[in-house]
């Protein structure tokens, strides 16, 4: 009796650069033609100090979800952050 082939193990989707959470997902498809803005505020109901946001329309987008966007290269930093190499504001590519 042959055994079941084995599923090729994939990474999780924290850290595999080509897989993209739901939530995500959606985040980018809301995006199409909007930039991604960054806001440190001292607001609580902001989580972490850290507030993102879509323009325009000023629409509140989820942190973890833009945070992964971002740490994933599928948005483009425009490098407006007030040291170097930061970015506030970030599009498609």
């Amino acid at each position: 009796m042959k055994g079941k082939a084995k599923k090729e193990k994939r990474p999780p989707i924290k850290i595999d650069p080509m897989r993209l959470t739901k939530g995500a997902m959606r985040l980018l498809a809301r995006m199409g033609g909007k930039t991604l803005h960054k806001e440190f505020t001292e607001d609580e109901r902001a989580s972490g100090g850290v507030y993102f946001f879509l323009e325009p329309g000023g629409h509140k987008a989820p942190r973890e979800a833009s945070e992964e966007l971002i740490r994933k290269d599928r948005l483009k930093p425009l490098r407006d952050g007030l040291f170097l190499d930061d970015s506030q504001t970030y599009t498609l590519p």
